[in-house]
């Protein structure tokens, strides 16, 4: 057991940074692995005390816990974990582990370096959102701020000893906190440094001015260096924007994380929930700028606190804080001096980032409330504590493995969508589910399903996904209900979800294409303007401006219709489909000779549908031209290309109906006839075509066929000049007999 411990004390920091598994590796297991080893080692120890700071925290853990959320409580047990474990460790053992961290961090700076060096997709004043080790940049930012002051923490204790080794590894990483483009990162270590320098000199740590000089000379001239490099100056302005998109959007997000706060001021939501109370208090202005984006917390912790768990507990922390930072002031060595600089960084950090509830940072504060907690003068004894924080480290270790497994699965079920894969994806989600349930699980085992052509199944899992609020949930379900064609539901479901997200494109934009298919034109667009409106990026979007200006020309906008078509044509390379649509309206518009010129188009450079469609249209603008022999020679053309083709037959035979020549018009509506055997027109002109021959039995059988296909438009065809009155008044006496 003493291998061990010492073998994890030396290497799980490392571990926990690791720079090759940022999504899969148990860096929580890693954690909860090292407190059951460190439990058991200081129950052998004998050292069954435990402090009043401790018991602080232990009040914390407990409130929180009372939510029934393991999503964020999970980190606070580590962090009271951590603390205790620390605050009886010896000072020997906690520098050890404090130069750990400086090696991991210095190992993942190098490594970071090299992403932001060697990436093929880097651009001039940008920074790629994968320069980090930690996965995300601000998690980066916070844990590499806290180790620079940490590294220059330890060159000050030791000086002069490793100090040239430590000042390497602090430009190493200052470097890295400026590749990362963590603006939360840069204000903390900036802030950090002042404070820093004022304790070092007000302490009188045994420094000589020359030597103070040096390590500062070092600081400014790697400041200056990477101010000089645009893309770290410029970033380091926007701090001091007040037109910044992040600026703003963290300001919106304090202000609405403020007002669900004020509902829940004394309970909070609970644990974890604020990702699904926060799109009720979402500010519309921060929606539109963070495009859209799922937030999952406040960017700042201390809002996260008494937004989750209430105004008692954020009181009881901040206390804490307060007697850890004033204990590790008033410390008398240089282990005090690297807990206080670690802790007053990631309190920085924290105010403009939630570092608490990730497993690189939680271990840092848990090592800086545990080195708060050394030697205190109060104790609680209690020989069966550690056994307890045993257990308790065990089931965490549990939870954590059965979290990472399912995440493996998770990961792996997403991989296999990327490829199309989606059997072997719902393999693996299912394999996730029943290691630890969770709303992503099911949103993604329903989009599975839905691609699958399986909407019920895909339905049960999107309303479990639904109760998170996620504006995706909404999305995909509304989708579904489209492909089970109840469509009163998606309708439904969306405008419930307009109501959490006012500013989604995406939902104005389904709602708009949604009341396009179910005949509410003018709706229609009402939300696809309102969409246009929250995303310009969609006015170059062909399918859009199709669907839009279909929306305008339904409510007989044939101008606007047009203006639309129009541009989907000039972002089109074949430029079929909108001249196709920009000819129907012009028809409607009964601007005949433009739309022909639009439809030779197409009939010239189509495929063989389009053909067919251009030449079918044609030949019914040159029938309201009284011009049937052209219109016959076009649907020839059809029937050349299409035998079988409904229209073309159809308009063939009414055509020669109407010249009289029965006997080969019957042979065209017949084939109609079969291709459409429910359409009602080419039995009716059957019947006309035996009326007028006088065969009247089978004109009445063709008739009735007519009828109970539905026509019911007696009136419109007797106005056809072309009909005889002898056979309208046979129709007519037919109609009267019924």
């Amino acid at each position: 057991m003493q291998g061990i411990y010492f073998i994890l004390w030396g290497i799980v920091p490392l571990l926990c940074f690791s720079w090759f598994s940022n999504q899969f590796f148990p860096k929580v297991t890693l954690l909860y692995l090292l407190t059951c080893v460190f439990c058991i080692q200081l129950y052998k120890s004998k050292k069954n005390v435990i402090s009043n700071e401790h018991m602080m925290i232990f009040v914390v853990v407990i409130f929180m816990a009372m939510s029934f959320s393991i999503a964020h409580l999970q980190y606070w047990i580590i962090i009271l974990l951590l603390a205790i474990i620390f605050s009886h460790a010896e000072e020997k053992q906690i520098m050890t582990t404090l130069y750990s961290l400086c090696a991991a961090a210095t190992v993942a700076s190098i490594y970071g370096i090299y992403q932001y060096t060697a990436s093929t997709q880097l651009r001039v004043n940008t920074f790629p959102t994968y320069t980090s080790s930690f996965s995300l940049i601000n998690t980066a930012g916070a844990f590499i701020s806290c180790s620079c002051m940490l590294t220059m923490s330890l060159a000050v204790v030791n000086f002069p000893k490793h100090t040239p080794l430590l000042l390497v590894s602090f430009v190493l990483q200052l470097s890295y906190l400026m590749c990362t483009g963590s603006r939360a990162g840069y204000v903390a270590f900036a802030i950090t440094f002042l404070l820093f320098a004022i304790v070092v000199i007000t302490r009188q740590f045994s420094l000589r001015l020359k030597h103070l000089l040096l390590i500062l000379g070092v600081f400014v001239i790697t400041i200056a260096a990477s101010l000089l490099y645009t893309p770290v100056k410029q970033q380091t302005m926007s701090i001091f924007d007040s037109k910044n998109n992040s600026n703003k959007v963290r300001l919106y997000m304090w202000e609405s994380t403020w007002d669900m706060t004020s509902d829940y001021l004394w309970s909070g939501v609970g644990s974890g929930k604020f990702i699904e109370q926060y799109p009720l208090y979402r500010n519309k202005e921060e929606y539109t700028i963070s495009d859209s984006r799922v937030a999952t917390h406040p960017h700042n912790d201390f809002l996260l606190i008494v937004a989750e768990n209430g105004i008692f507990i954020l009181a009881l922390f901040i206390v804490l804080l307060f007697f850890s930072l004033r204990k590790l002031y008033r410390g008398h060595n240089g282990m005090y001096l690297c807990g206080l600089s670690i802790l007053i960084c990631l309190l920085i950090n924290a105010c403009f980032y939630c570092v608490f509830i990730a497993p690189t940072t939680a271990l840092l504060l848990g090592i800086s409330l545990g080195i708060a907690a050394q030697k205190s003068h109060k104790y609680i004894h209690g020989n069966a504590i550690f056994p307890l924080l045993l257990i308790v480290s065990l089931c965490g270790l549990c939870t954590s493995l059965l979290q990472s497994a399912a995440n493996i699965h998770f990961h792996s079920g997403q991989k296999h969508m990327k490829t199309k894969k989606y059997d072997k994806a719902i393999t693996q989600l299912q394999k996730a589910q029943s290691l630890w349930s969770d709303h992503n699980t099911h949103l993604e085992m329903g989009r599975c399903y839905l691609v699958k052509k399986q909407p019920q199944k895909a339905q049960m899992h999107l309303e479990k996904a639904q109760a998170t609020y996620l504006e995706n949930a909404y999305l995909t379900l509304g989708i579904c209900y489209t492909h089970i064609k109840e469509h009163h539901k998606a309708f439904v479901t969306w405008k419930q979800a307009l109501r959490l997200y006012p500013e989604s494109w995406q939902l104005n934009y389904n709602l708009g294409k949604l009341c396009l298919d179910i005949g509410k034109a003018p709706q229609a667009v009402n939300y696809l303007n309102k969409a246009l409106l929250l995303r310009e990026q969609l006015g170059k979007d062909i399918d859009f401006l199709m669907n839009i200006g279909l929306a305008n020309e339904y409510i007989g906008q044939y101008g606007k219709a047009m203006t639309f078509y129009s541009k989907a044509k000039e972002k089109d390379k074949r430029k079929i489909v909108p001249t196709m649509y920009i000819a129907n309206t012009l028809v409607k518009m009964r601007l005949f000779p433009s739309a022909l010129h639009h439809l030779e188009f197409v009939a010239k450079n189509g495929k063989k549908a389009e053909i067919i469609t251009a030449n079918i249209s044609m030949a019914k603008i040159y029938e309201e031209l009284q011009q049937p022999k052209i219109a016959m020679t076009l649907c020839f053309k059809v029937i050349s290309l299409d035998r079988n083709n409904y229209e073309a037959n159809f308009l063939l035979g009414r055509s020669l109906f109407f010249q009289k020549k029965y006997k080969m018009g019957v042979k065209f509506l017949g084939v109609a006839r079969s291709a459409s055997p429910q359409n009602p027109w080419p039995p009716l002109f059957l019947a006309l075509t035996h009326f007028e021959q006088n065969q009247h039995t089978q004109a009445i059988m063709y008739l009735q066929k007519a009828k109970d296909l539905g026509f019911s438009s007696w009136k419109e065809l007797y106005q056809v000049s072309q009909i005889s009155s002898s056979t309208k008044q046979k129709i007519q006496s037919y109609l009267q007999k019924k």
